[in-house]
């Protein structure tokens, strides 16, 4: 609503007022679009129009050094959400990582994998088929513990900074053991 309007319009004025100091240049080797033809988009709100940024600019704040740059995009990247070539692998399953993973990671979710060759018909179904095992699994779990099963990596605890009930991390997720974990897929 109108409060993250509110923070973005914020964050916007803010950032100008701080790079009002800094020199920006223009890459020579980018396209330039006139004042007039640039693209604006609305906040969230509605109340105004914020100039969507383009890769043409650089801010360059003196005395720092640069330590990240963003890469081109793949070429089939609008094809796939315009994802970066980092987004685009992260559901890769690499081979010599697939003895370390663990058996719940979601690069093994078998739904995930028909999607991702292209069979919709297929991991509909076979979407639908895990959540059933997920409901069966919660009801025998329910049945069989009662009020003793805890979750396996965080407690239920005081936030120290919200001070309400939270789940908390317990500590122990390197310390874990798949062996007695049950075939989640």
């Amino acid at each position: 609503g109108s409060a993250s309007g509110l923070s973005s319009r914020k964050m916007f004025s803010k950032f100008n007022s701080i790079t009002s100091s800094f020199r920006i240049s223009i890459d020579p080797e980018a396209a330039f679009e006139p004042e007039e033809a640039a693209v604006h988009e609305e906040d969230e709100d509605g109340r105004g129009q914020i100039p969507r940024t383009s890769s043409c600019y650089s801010v360059e704040i003196p005395n720092s050094n640069t330590l990240w740059e963003v890469m081109p995009r793949p070429e089939q990247s609008s094809q796939y959400y315009h994802f970066t070539s980092f987004a685009l692998g992260l559901n890769e399953k690499n081979p010599e990582a697939l003895e370390d993973l663990a058996p719940t990671d979601s690069r093994l979710r078998p739904d995930i994998r028909l999607l991702e060759e292209g069979d919709i018909e297929g991991a509909s179904n076979e979407k639908t088929r895990l959540e059933e095992k997920q409901r069966d699994t919660r009801k025998t779990r329910k049945k069989k513990y009662k009020d003793e099963w805890k979750s396996r990596w965080f407690e239920q605890g005081t936030n120290a900074f919200t001070h309400h009930s939270d789940w908390l991390y317990s500590g122990r997720y390197w310390d874990r053991n798949y062996t007695d974990l049950e075939q989640i897929f």
